[in-house]
């Protein structure tokens, strides 16, 4: 995984198989569901973009209240990604905007549409970000 780029080929080389047969290999992991989507990792403090946590803690949920505040996250633009957590928060949000007052306004939003569902909350700045592995070395076989 150190080079999303490599072709299967020389994939290949390096595992001993054919490149027909990783190329079905990954398509089999792709249908599988394990393997959600293929995408690229962007700087964006190099694109002069901000990254913000947001932590926030909700009422009891039923299917519908949780359905309709995960569509919202979703289709939010400056949300890229909401976890469902166990422990001290519920959900944790990963916003990314120009500018302090785009994620005020992306915080309002959320407040003033779910009201009656976010609880406490609380954010913080990400002052930098390191990848340490796209893929974990727990999951890999030697």
């Amino acid at each position: 995984c150190e080079d999303a780029r490599i072709s299967t080929y020389k994939m290949a080389e390096k595992v001993k198989l054919g490149a027909d047969a990783i190329g079905l290999r990954i398509k089999k992991l792709h249908q599988a569901g394990v393997i959600q989507s293929f995408t690229c990792q962007l700087n964006l403090s190099g694109l002069d973009y901000h990254g913000y946590v947001f932590c926030f803690n909700t009422t009891v949920l039923n299917e519908h209240e949780e359905h309709k505040l995960l569509y919202y996250l979703r289709e939010n633009p400056f949300v890229i990604s909401t976890k469902k957590m166990l422990g001290n928060w519920d959900l944790k949000n990963y916003v990314v905007v120009k500018s302090p007052l785009e994620f005020h306004n992306v915080v309002k939003g959320i407040k003033k549409n779910f009201s009656s569902i976010v609880q406490h909350y609380e954010s913080w700045v990400i002052y930098k970000e390191r990848m340490f592995v796209p893929f974990p070395k727990v999951l890999q076989k030697k």
